[in-house]
């Protein structure tokens, strides 16, 4: 087949009103993987409704926050570059960041925000989607930009996410060692989407050219779908050979 299709249908309507406070997250990002170059500590997603300048499908991250070389503070919900280590662009707007680690003050929930806005020049600000419980905290590790390496990846970077959104994973080899367990953020009417590709997003990959997902002669699960949501694998192909 030329499309592997995996949804519950029976559960595609779910209450976004009971859900538990999360991620301010919008069903126009999307999100990257990749089997070659790329690490699941990279941004990884971008919102495709915005203007900037999309840098999830890159393999290094745009921009790598480390105290050093570029260095910014994280207050609330603003991302503040300091000592004229980075200029923030116009473009940056619509990139995740993935926040690693801090010193000082309150540390940020370590997790993956979206740039919702930015103030723009040297010393400049990012705004991010939702507060990241910060108070005056230095980063020492984040990430804006760059693709995630494995669909597991991508999956505990959406974990906080109460919107569908699409996964797209290009062709290549990806082993599993481990199951992958979808989130619980496949609310219909849209359902999430892991979607395969070939060399641009939504090109609907045949054949060989669909990504494999393999699970590399281990006695596993290659995918398991959380009870209650709407998921929807397409256009990938799945060896579950022992």
């Amino acid at each position: 087949m030329n499309k592997i299709r995996l949804s519950l249908l029976a559960c595609v309507v779910l209450s976004l009103a009971a859900s538990p406070a999360r991620a301010a997250w919008v069903q126009t990002t999307t999100w990257d993987v990749q089997s070659s170059g790329c690490s699941d500590s990279n941004g990884g997603g971008f919102d495709t409704a915005t203007a900037g300048t999309d840098r999830s499908q890159q393999t290094s991250a745009q921009v790598n926050i480390n105290n050093s070389s570029v260095t910014a503070t994280v207050n609330a919900s603003t991302i503040s570059f300091t000592g004229g280590t980075y200029t923030v662009l116009a473009g940056d707007i619509g990139n995740n960041v993935h926040l690693i680690s801090s010193t000082g003050g309150t540390s940020p929930t370590f997790s993956w925000y979206r740039i919702s806005a930015v103030g723009a020049g040297l010393n400049g600000t990012w705004t991010l989607d939702h507060t990241s419980g910060a108070v005056t905290a230095t980063l020492t590790s984040a990430l804006m930009g760059g693709c995630l390496a494995s669909i597991g990846g991508a999956m505990t970077a959406q974990a906080a996410a109460t919107v569908d959104m699409t996964t797209y994973v290009k062709g290549g080899t990806y082993n599993l060692s481990a199951t992958i367990t979808t989130t619980t953020n496949g609310n219909g009417p849209f359902n999430s989407h892991v979607a395969g590709y070939q060399t641009t997003h939504g090109d609907v990959p045949t054949g060989t050219n669909r990504p494999l997902i393999s699970t590399n002669g281990n006695a596993i699960v290659a995918f398991t779908v959380s009870s209650g949501v709407g998921w929807h694998l397409d256009n990938l192909r799945i060896d579950g050979s022992a």
